[in-house]
């Protein structure tokens, strides 16, 4: 794919380079034709042409090229949006594979996970889970660390069903995930990721997500919970404060806050964080850290993070690579593996802080 991307902008470039600077020419030329002609008319004593006419047909000149190569400019834009629109109509066309035929309603889970020899492809014949068995206990905090690729954020897809697995099967409280409603299975997990979407709304409104059942005191004392209260009331009428699209009026660590008090005040069974401590200042991640301790209380989190003081504590740490899990248990006894994978990959990032 980025093979063809480099060969498609070196073509739209050769042919810009072509044609912007013959229509210049061109036009450069005609301009100092028409100057040139005109002039010498002039001083012959042409009666019939005159300065007004001289400047004139200058500005016809100009009158004419313009367009061409707005023309040209409009074809690129015209390009543009027919790949954005094949984008959007594959969408649209596309079938869909996730089956909501679930026949399992539930207002709780307890929150056991299992996965059994688990195997997924996004493209046929290029796995990225290779037979993946993982068991995570009720109200457990496993982490799942490892390289990008490793497919880490693939098991959070499956785990919501937004893909179907090709072999094996996943079982939450000892059901198939198949045999849970989606509305039902996906109203029970929460999801933090590291790129927040806020919308032009108020914080209030962006927590609650217009949830009737949510209401501005539940927010307010799940704040105070988890340490969010105070940053709140910081800004400028406080839950009533509207952080425009895409919250651009608040730091990134800021979005991440509002994002684990919209998780925390939905009480999902299970939890998941996906990189949510990443790209943050140090200020924003002591809040988050705790924000973090306080919403993983009591219930099944699985955290996904490529910073690994912030996983220390969990009860297990997951260590995957090329789709498999190449080993798993506590931090004390994960770095007592003499060459290990995560003790070569905690001793890095550590001694890359120290340096920094």
């Amino acid at each position: 794919i980025n093979h063809k991307h480099n060969k498609a902008w070196l073509k739209n470039i050769l042919y810009n380079s072509i044609f912007f600077p013959i229509a210049d020419i061109i036009s450069s030329i005609t301009l100092g034709l028409v100057v040139y002609f005109g002039a010498l008319f002039i001083i012959n004593g042409d009666t019939e042409t005159s300065v007004g006419q001289l400047i004139s047909f200058n500005m016809y000149i100009s009158m004419l090229y313009n367009p061409l190569r707005q023309i040209a400019d409009k074809f690129n834009v015209m390009q543009m949006g027919i790949v954005a629109a094949d984008r959007v109509f594959e969408i649209l066309e596309s079938d869909v594979e996730v089956q909501n035929d679930g026949t399992i309603h539930t207002e709780k889970l307890h929150g056991n996970i299992k996965l059994e020899d688990v195997r997924f492809s996004y493209l046929k014949n290029e796995e990225i889970l290779k037979g993946i068995n993982l068991e995570v206990k009720e109200a457990e905090t496993v982490a799942i660390v490892g390289a990008t690729g490793a497919g880490k954020s693939t098991i959070i897809n499956l785990l919501n069903r937004f893909y179907e697995i090709q072999k094996g099967s996943i079982l939450i409280d000892g059901h198939n995930v198949h045999d849970y409603s989606l509305t039902s299975i996906r109203k029970q997990i929460a999801v933090v990721l590291q790129d927040v979407f806020l919308f032009a709304d108020t914080i209030l409104n962006n927590i609650t997500l217009n949830n009737p059942n949510i209401t501005r005191e539940d927010v307010i004392a799940s704040a105070k919970k988890i340490g969010v209260h105070d940053f709140i009331m910081t800004l400028p009428h406080g839950y009533d404060y509207n952080v425009k699209e895409r919250g651009i009026m608040l730091s990134s660590g800021q979005r991440q806050l509002i994002a684990f008090l919209r998780a925390y005040v939905s009480n999902p069974s299970i939890l998941i964080l996906d990189e949510a401590t990443s790209s943050i200042d140090s200020y924003s991640e002591e809040l988050i850290q705790n924000a973090t301790d306080a919403i993983t209380k009591g219930r099944t989190s699985i955290v996904i993070a490529h910073r690994l003081a912030t996983i220390i504590n969990a009860n297990k740490i997951v260590v995957m690579d090329k789709g498999l899990i190449v080993e798993q248990g506590t931090h004390i006894q994960l770095l007592n593996i003499e060459g290990g994978y995560y003790k070569n990959l905690y001793d890095s990032q550590f001694s890359v802080e120290n340096v920094s």
